[in-house]
Formats: structure tokens, sequence, C-alpha cells
């Protein structure tokens, strides 16, 4: 009960009566309510307008990159040199 109500710590006692009574109305209430169902009547989720769908732009790629590639190390490796040795073992069984 305790964290029931310090999830309500924000809202005045009025608010709380409030959304009760409009829980209590609805016909499907028939346990007790839960914050979350408190909370949404007492600060009810914004209603955004339907906005049509577009149409974005089509996605050009970017152009290939050009220079010295990377030298590329596995996870092992890295692994290594990071001093996990343990750790790379279990990656390299694992991977087999």
């Amino acid at each position: 009960m305790a964290d029931y109500l310090d999830d309500l710590v924000e809202v005045s006692p009025n608010q709380l009566e409030r959304a009760c009574m409009e829980f209590r109305k609805k016909p499907e209430s028939t346990f007790f309510p839960k914050i979350g169902e408190l909370l949404a009547i007492i600060n009810p989720a914004p209603q955004y307008p339907d906005i049509p769908p577009r149409r974005l732009p089509t996605f050009r790629s970017a152009p290939a990159l050009t220079g010295p590639k990377p030298k590329l190390r596995s996870v092992a490796q890295v692994l290594r040199d990071t001093g996990h040795f343990a750790a790379a073992d279990r990656w390299e069984i694992g991977r087999k």
C-alpha cells in the first residue's frame, strides 16, 4: 500500500476522488483501480489529430568512402589486447 500511495503523492485529494468516481462509472471496472488507470484519468494522454501519411524522399546512398581501410580485428583479438584472455578463449570456443 505504501508503494501505491508513493505513486500518488503528487495528486491532490480532489483529483484522486474525481478519478475514482470516473473509474467506478465504467462498466468494465470491477476491481480496485490500478495506479496507471487513475493517473490516465487524471492526466489523459494528448489526442493528436489524424495526420495523413506523407511520402518521404527516396534515400540516395552516400558516395563510397575513399582512403585507407581500417584494419579490422576479431572480437577475440580485442579481448586479448585489453587483457581479457579467458574471455577471448571462451569467445573462440563458442564460435567454432
